[in-house]
């Protein structure tokens, strides 16, 4: 009897290894990979600080930044010349 538990067994896990498949290969993926969104464009965190003739203006909350720092920098052209 324990020869046939035997032979069941085996069969049972040649059977099951037969029927398992191999893993897939890895895939891929494209050539040409976009950045993700959260990356910023070259140059876009770059700061151009106010001219001269924005300084003689004067700020306003259009411009893009704050009057703190529209009058910091437009004091240091000042001083400067």
């Amino acid at each position: 009897m324990s020869k046939i538990v035997y032979m069941m067994v085996v069969a049972a896990l040649t059977a099951s290894r037969a029927s398992a498949q191999a893993p897939a290969p890895p895939s891929r993926g494209s050539t040409n990979p976009q950045p993700p969104a959260s990356v910023t464009k070259p140059g876009s965190d770059l700061v151009v600080n106010p001219t001269d003739a924005e300084c003689k203006k004067g700020w306003d909350a259009s411009l893009k930044w704050t009057k703190e720092q529209f009058e910091t920098h437009c004091a240091t052209m000042r001083a400067a010349k």
